[in-house]
This record gives C-alpha cells, structure tokens and sequence, in this order.
C-alpha cells in the first residue's frame, strides 16, 4: 500500500515518538510510506491539493484538528481514504472516529480500517468535519497565544476563555435554520458530537450524518458562560432548557459584521456567515 503522511510538528511536538512509532509500525508492516512535513500554517492545504488515488492508497493526517481542516480544504480528488493520527491539542477528531490509543493498533486501523464516506460542513465556502463556533468559542480561538498553545496545550484555551470572561462582552445574534428564524447569545454547529476533547455537545450529531446540529445557546454574560462551561464539562449541556438544538441543512447567522467565525478550532470566516452541508464527502478510515 501507497501511504502519503503529511505530519505537523509543530502540532505534534509532545507526541515525536509516537509518530514516529506509527511511521514504523506502518513500515514493518510493508507499506511503502513516503512523510512530508508541513514548515508553516497552510502547508498541508498546498501537499493535499496535488494527491491523487492514481498515486496514494491512503493519506494519513499527523496533526490536530486544524491541521486535518486545512488538508480537506486542499484536497481535490476526494476518492482519496484518509486516515488520521492525532498529535493536536484537542484531537476532537480522534474520539469522534474512536481511533485507538496504541501505536500498532492505529497503524492497523489506518492500513486495514474500513472506509466509510462522511458528510462534510461549509462555512462561507470553507470546509469542516466537526464544528463551526460564533460567540465566545471563537472569540476565545481568535484569541489564543499560538505560542502558548505549543506550550501548555489545552491549557492556553482555558487562560484565552478567562480573558475573554474578564473582557465581559456579549454577544447577539439572528439564525435563520430552513427558514426559521432565531435569536441567541452563541451558536455552535456541530458535525460531531463532541467538542474540545472528549466532552458530549450534541449527542445526536454523526459525522456521516448529513445533517448539521445547530447548537443555540440563548444566555450571555459571565455566569451564563460559566454555567455552559460546567454543563458541557459533565455531559449534560445539551438537557439544559435554555440551549436549543435544531437539526438543519443550511444555517445563516447575522450579528456584528467582521465577527470571528471559527471551524474545527481555527478562525476561517467573518460574520455574516451561511453554513450549510457540503455536497462534496469525505472518504475516511476509521474504527467505528
């Protein structure tokens, strides 16, 4: 088997032996594995634009999230299995597909797996496999310390969510699901149903489900942040009766123009923003 790696290390600088595991593990197993390291934001979006199934049996994603986002934006041939090793700081993606922890059994799974066709989202024409966030999700994207991140890892979320707690600011918004129209203080749509990490957001959200789960969350303020934060945390954000969630195909979301609209953990957008199902999948390799 043909296996193209595209692998960040600047996601993956805790885990280089790990991936370097996986790497051998996929060689002892007789694939013929070729690595391309990406040397700056963007990179993987340039290596994935020119892969075809003519050329590569899989494609495997050695990154976070982000990194995976930005590999889907390039890709043109979409028959093209991709199978992920998860090196970020959230590795939303990894407990969405329930990938394995151990370095042989992920290697199994990206050469042996089965490969299932999953629904993508769009925002604003830009891809995504898991989520989009407006309000203080990706206030607090826009305004994380890459440096940091590195770091501390998932510890530079929480001192950006803090900040942005002390800033104080709110948000209002008007969503218009299928026509409908609603008002609330964030809004997250969701093709997954975790959301930085392991933590339940919309249990009934599928990534091969072409639908989107529009998550509504109608209280701002501080204590109102904090109280989603603890809800999200022990699983049982979406029972709480003032976060609605509508299943939808196409989601149009007004507030203030030039607003940060984050997917899959990175800032991609600007309000006004139409988020939709994309009509081009995704051929993934995965367990589950």
């Amino acid at each position: 088997m043909r296996i193209l790696v595209i692998h960040n290390p600047t996601a993956g600088w805790r885990r280089r032996r790990y991936f370097a595991s996986v790497v051998a593990e996929l060689r002892a197993q007789g694939h013929a594995v070729a690595v391309v390291t990406t040397m700056q934001p963007g990179d993987a979006r340039v290596f994935a634009r020119d892969i075809s199934a003519e050329r590569v049996d899989r494609l495997v994603i050695a990154g976070g999230d982000g990194t995976v986002n930005e590999a889907i934006n390039g890709l043109n041939d979409r028959r093209v299995p991709i199978a992920v090793v998860p090196l970020g700081t959230t590795n939303v993606l990894a407990n969405e597909l329930g990938l394995p922890r151990r370095a042989a059994d992920l290697a199994a799974v990206i050469s042996g797996g089965p490969t299932r066709t999953v629904a993508l989202g769009r925002v604003n024409g830009h891809r995504f496999s898991l989520m989009a966030g407006i309000g203080f999700d990706a206030q607090v994207v826009a305004n994380v310390n890459s440096l940091l991140k590195q770091l501390v890892g998932p510890l530079a979320y929480v001192f950006a969510g803090l900040w942005q707690l002390l800033r104080g600011r709110r948000g209002s918004y008007v969503v218009t699901i299928d026509g409908r129209r609603y008002h609330a203080a964030a809004v997250i749509i969701a093709k997954s149903r975790y959301y930085a990490g392991p933590f339940l957001l919309a249990p009934e959200a599928r990534i091969d489900d072409p639908r989107l789960r529009v998550c509504l969350l109608k209280r701002g303020g501080r204590l109102a942040v904090l109280r989603y934060a603890a809800a999200l945390l022990v699983g049982c954000l979406h029972r709480l009766s003032d976060v609605h969630i509508v299943a939808a195909e196409r989601a149009e979301i007004d507030g203030a123009a030039g607003e940060p609209v984050q997917a899959d953990g990175d800032v991609v957008a600007q309000l006004p923003a139409v988020i939709e199902v994309a009509r081009d999948d995704l051929v993934l390799v995965y367990p589950r």
